[in-house]
């Protein structure tokens, strides 16, 4: 299954993955592409039933210059969600990868894994949910990055090759995308009080202060939160940075008199990538950086 899952060029899948949910970079041609082995999984699922666990194998804003190291994803492997992995990482065949790897050029392999048995009474408790929170915003800022992308950039690409119709259903699904995220997050935020409540039974004196702000503060302002999401914006970018980059387009699909998307992209020289990428990543870390603001407790350790 590929459900909710956006892939870059010259990301490869082998046969019988199940990749729902995932967003991976990676990769600067056919010869040099990143892989997801045969029979790999990606965990999208948890026991207290959500889905707020996209993981972000790559970025946004370097993986569109399309010029960074391949990330390969042994066979017979699996990643829990939500996660995020760094370029040039490689994860060895059989294993089962649970961590974020945010160091570039990293192996990763996985030994036995330890076998129990112990009483497991389920229930809604989340003894950490910053991790999934900040994950899932960085995913979403991403995915509104792209979308600017979408917007300013891949639009210059309209022709007899990509005609509007193939564009606008680009978008359309990006957008579609987009809505996923934010609504699993805000299905995630909805069991909050339930949440709260079973911690604080079971942790008595020793629950954690901010753990229990965070988990108010994600719930009492999930609405205005949700508006903003869904706005994606208005985002802190500069006009100059993002014009000077879309005239350096223009004048590469001028210059080689045609609109092959990969070709054009893959022809900008280094300084103009690296323009482009610090576009994006103004645009990321703006919002990321607002959304936060609103629930403040996550800025806690």
């Amino acid at each position: 299954g590929l459900k909710q899952t956006i892939l870059f060029p010259f990301v490869t899948l082998g046969s019988l993955v199940n990749f729902c949910d995932c967003l991976m970079a990676g990769g600067t041609g056919k010869k040099n592409h990143s892989e997801v082995g045969s029979s790999y999984i990606h965990f999208n699922f948890t026991p207290q039933q959500d889905k707020a666990t996209p993981s972000l194998i790559g970025d946004v804003a370097h993986g569109v210059m399309i010029n960074q190291a391949p990330i390969f994803l042994g066979g017979q492997g699996g990643l829990v969600g939500p996660c995020r992995l760094a370029y040039g990482t490689v994860i060895a065949a059989g294993t089962i990868n649970r961590k974020d790897e945010l160091r570039p050029g990293r192996l990763i392999f996985g030994g036995s894994g330890k076998s129990g048995n112990a009483p497991y009474h389920g229930g809604l408790v989340y003894r950490n949910i910053k991790r999934i929170v900040l994950h899932n915003l960085h995913y979403i800022a991403g995915l509104q990055a792209l979308r600017h992308w979408y917007e300013y950039v891949r639009s210059l690409f309209i022709s007899e090759i990509m005609p509007d119709e193939l564009y606008n259903g680009l978008v359309r699904t990006l957008d579609a995308c987009i809505d996923e995220r934010i609504r699993r997050l805000g299905e995630f935020a909805d069991k909050m009080p339930e949440s709260l409540k079973n911690y604080q039974a079971s942790a008595g004196q020793g629950a954690s202060d901010t753990l229990l702000s965070q988990k108010r503060q994600l719930y009492d302002n999930w609405s205005r939160l949700e508006q903003e999401l869904r706005t994606g914006g208005p985002a802190v970018e500069s006009p100059e940075k993002r014009d000077a980059f879309i005239k350096r387009i223009r004048d590469q699909i001028q210059a080689s008199g045609s609109y092959d998307y990969v070709a054009v992209i893959r022809s900008l020289d280094p300084d103009a990538a690296a323009a482009g990428t610090d576009w994006l990543m103004e645009i990321i870390e703006s919002l990321t950086g607002r959304w936060l603001s609103m629930v403040p407790a996550f800025n806690s350790a």
